[in-house]
């Protein structure tokens, strides 16, 4: 597990800054980072070095870049949008919520931005002039989560503990509530099948979108509830990470645990995941030692090749039992188990090599 740490924040703080988002560029060539010192930091990925630090009156707390990554958008808790050329950095401010920025989403046509807000309020823009088109409004907390499904279709979340499928044609939406449970929502990850949220019971929920229905529970965060949910652009996985300095990498699908990851550092407030496209997938970001850390994860593949070799070479047999199970069991100090591939096959492929090992130890 290879690990990139890009400094910049922590020299001559007398208090530690928190990353407060984090977001990487459509093709993983930059990641930006919204930091309570109230700047704007954004690395270039290849190289580590800082490209652009950008001083806010208000500091930014939720980031976006557009799909076709020409615009950075930010929201602050001045209430502002502040909307970026992500080429050159040109700003455009955009002024219509009365509380804090929670939530950002891009159209994928990148034509159109939605912003959430404490406000309970959900506006529409249209990102060529910045024009407010529509707001929509029915939620009674602060919205949590947005994701356009298409130009014309809208989902958000809430911690009044529903859904809203908004058709943006006339402003219409149907609402579905959540089931099986009622308390706090912290941070969450919506797509057009589940919304993962944080909750008060130190969990991740999944919840289906059209029913409400709760699919999973994820329980391994212990202290606290997790502080940073996110799925990965290709809805696969959901990364969670908390005050009690882990993260954990789930399948969206099966609800199952794939990798902990310990962030011996620090608390973990911002977790990004590379998009599927980048030559830095599979990894995630994360703010530690002073900076933002890029940890690549080894797929599971790579790592049975590892156990072969090994089990080649003249190193004694029952080391080897050792080495993988350490290998293919997730232990923090190797690697990762099965970032890539499914679980079925990590399974099968660990019990294939230890009953080789088996083998080996009998002929000795």
């Amino acid at each position: 597990m290879n690990r990139i740490t890009l400094q910049g924040f922590y020299k001559g703080s007398a208090v530690s800054p928190i990353v407060f988002s984090l977001a990487y560029s459509p093709h993983g060539q930059q990641i930006a980072a919204a930091v309570s010192d109230s700047t704007l930091r954004v690395w270039n990925t290849r190289d580590a070095t800082v490209r652009k630090v950008i001083r806010f009156f208000n500091a930014p707390v939720v980031l976006a870049y557009s799909p076709n990554g020409k615009y950075l958008v930010g929201g602050t808790n001045g209430n502002r949008l502040e909307l970026w050329r992500a080429s050159t950095f040109v700003r455009m401010t955009l002024v219509g919520h009365k509380k804090t920025i929670q939530t950002l989403a891009f159209s994928a046509d990148s034509a159109l931005l939605a912003s959430g807000s404490e406000d309970m309020l959900i506006i529409v823009w249209k990102i060529a002039d910045g024009l407010r088109w529509k707001d929509l409004r029915g939620h009674k907390k602060r919205i949590q989560s947005l994701v356009f499904i298409t130009s014309a279709l809208l989902y958000s979340s809430s911690t009044d503990l529903t859904i809203r499928m908004w058709n943006l044609a006339d402003e219409s939406c149907r609402v579905v509530a959540l089931q099986d449970y009622q308390g706090w929502m912290g941070d969450a990850g919506l797509t057009e099948k589940f919304l993962a949220s944080a909750t008060a019971e130190n969990s991740v929920r999944i919840w289906n979108v059209d029913t409400g229905q709760c699919q999973h529970v994820l329980r391994h965060h212990t202290e606290s509830p997790p502080v940073s949910v996110t799925v990965s652009t290709d809805r696969r996985y959901i990364v969670s990470g908390g005050k009690d300095q882990l993260i954990f990498i789930w399948d969206a699908g099966s609800g199952a645990l794939l990798r902990t990851i310990c962030n011996k550092a620090d608390s973990v407030y911002s977790v990004a995941i590379a998009p599927s496209s980048s030559s830095l997938s599979p990894s995630l970001a994360c703010e530690a030692n002073g900076g933002i850390q890029i940890i690549q994860l080894v797929p599971v593949r790579w790592l049975c090749v590892v156990a072969l070799a090994l089990l080649e070479s003249t190193m004694a047999p029952y080391v080897l039992l050792d080495v993988i199970d350490f290998l293919l069991a997730g232990n923090p100090n190797y690697g990762s188990t099965s970032f890539e591939t499914e679980s079925a096959f990590y399974h099968h492929r660990k019990i294939s090599l230890i009953e080789r090992v088996h083998r080996r130890l009998n002929k000795n």
